[in-house]
């Protein structure tokens, strides 16, 4: 399973539980579309869930990644 997101940081907070629910223990997480100064609350929001980290970033725009369990 692979969950990949492109959407603002409030919805990606907002979601986290339900969208972490819905992924199978081991799928691959992939969260874009961040700002950097947003990708810390992200990353706290998915903390429970799948140890995120930046994986990539572009200027001011980062990629988030993680496994989902972990």
């Amino acid at each position: 399973d692979i969950l990949v997101a492109n959407i603002v940081s409030g919805t990606l907070i907002e979601l986290a539980d339900t969208l972490a629910e819905n992924c199978s223990p081991g799928a691959r997480i992939a969260l874009s579309g961040i700002l950097i100064d947003q990708a810390n609350d992200i990353i706290g929001a998915w903390r429970k869930h799948a140890g995120m980290s930046i994986s990539a970033s572009n200027g001011d725009w980062v990629l988030l990644t993680g496994i989902n369990g972990e």
